[in-house]
């Protein structure tokens, strides 16, 4: 992992987390994956569908977008 430049820092941190909340999901059922909760968005793909856009979003206007994860 990067350790010096804050936003390498926080984008490979970013893409850590994403890989292992990915990975988790991939072990459960359809029903698992789409059962709703009371809190947050409703359910894990919701909430994953969520974290993922806001990504796009904050990401896309970069001129520049930073280079992939190491």
């Amino acid at each position: 992992m990067p350790q010096s430049d804050p936003l390498k820092i926080l984008l490979a941190h970013n893409h850590w987390a994403t890989q292992e909340l990915l990975t988790a999901c991939a072990a459960l059922t359809p029903d698992q994956f789409h059962q709703k909760f009371e809190i947050g968005p409703g359910s894990l793909h919701d909430t994953l569908t969520h974290i993922i856009g806001a990504t796009r979003t904050w990401t896309e206007p970069w001129p520049n977008p930073p280079p992939a994860p190491d």
